[in-house]
């Protein structure tokens, strides 16, 4: 372990590649995962954005303007330029959120999964459009409150469950999928290690659990505390797989109440105990899905 350790610390001696400042809200785990993230790809990377809260915090990096609808096919001819051109030294990487990964870009992406193209695809995942006004995607869980889920007179929050998006990539069958926060760092920093060189040879594909604060009506200061407790809770288990294997990085053997997560987010404050059974079974049902595919 002091070996590893000593890699994971050597990261972070590397040029940070983004500004000092930048223009994300106060508090937001995002900033801390992408700065993460190109300091343990380093320099030799092409960036590809969708519109969002990404491009505030990626100015400095080369980088490709897409749109939500096009990022893994922009990628998938990026990259097969820089390896037809013997360039497969330089890694193509996309920091995009759940709507373009879950919903409108979700074609193009499962269709370069199923290629097996060498890209790098990290889903910033805070649970609905944050950007344009807190509107819901197919990852909001279930219950959320979002300004198009509303509360109150005809209306309990979303009313379906979430997407799972980690575990559709894996079915995809790609070289390395798995599931990150902040909260976990040196686990998110061994995972980039992987899926930087998977790349190499097939996909890699990393679900990036990241709170928003003002989007799920949070104090600013508990970003790192909600990534924690989602691992903790099981909320957001934390788990990879290599060519399909799937194994925990992270096994939760006493899991704290998921109320201790939900109380401190306000999208959460409406539900009762029907509704938080209901979001509880979602939880362990995945959960168990999760168990049975690590086993075989």
């Amino acid at each position: 372990m002091k070996g590893v350790a000593k890699r994971i610390a050597s990261h972070f001696q590397e040029e940070d590649q983004l500004s000092a400042a930048t223009g994300m809200c106060p508090g937001c785990p995002a900033e801390l995962a992408a700065r993460v993230l190109f300091k343990v790809l380093g320099k030799n990377v092409i960036t590809f954005r969708t519109p969002g809260c990404q491009p505030i915090f990626m100015t400095r990096l080369a980088g490709i303007p897409c749109l939500m609808t096009n990022i893994a096919s922009s990628m998938t001819g990026a990259s097969r330029y820089l390896h037809k051109i013997g360039r497969d030294d330089v890694t193509c990487v996309c920091f995009v959120g759940d709507g373009a990964t879950a919903d409108v870009g979700f074609q193009p992406l499962s269709a370069a999964a199923a290629r097996g193209e060498r890209i790098l695809y990290v889903c910033n995942d805070n649970e609905a459009y944050m950007n344009t006004g807190v509107q819901s995607s197919s990852a909001t869980p279930q219950g959320s409150w979002t300004s198009t889920t509303w509360v109150g007179e005809g209306g309990r929050g979303k009313a379906s469950e979430g997407k799972y998006m980690p575990l559709i990539m894996l079915m995809h069958g790609i070289s390395y999928v798995a599931t990150a926060t902040m909260a976990y760092y040196e686990d998110y920093v061994l995972k980039l290690e992987k899926a930087r060189e998977a790349v190499k040879h097939g996909m890699a594909y990393i679900h990036l659990h990241t709170p928003c604060n003002i989007g799920w009506r949070a104090p600013t200061e508990k970003g790192i505390e909600m990534s924690r407790l989602a691992v903790q809770t099981n909320y957001f288990p934390l788990w990879e797989a290599e060519d399909g294997n799937l194994q925990f990085t992270k096994r939760v053997k006493k899991p704290k109440p998921l109320t201790d997560l939900i109380k401190i987010q306000k999208r959460f404050s409406h539900i009762n105990e029907q509704e938080l059974a209901r979001l509880q079974r979602t939880i362990d049902k995945r959960l168990a899905l999760l168990e049975k595919l690590a086993s075989e």
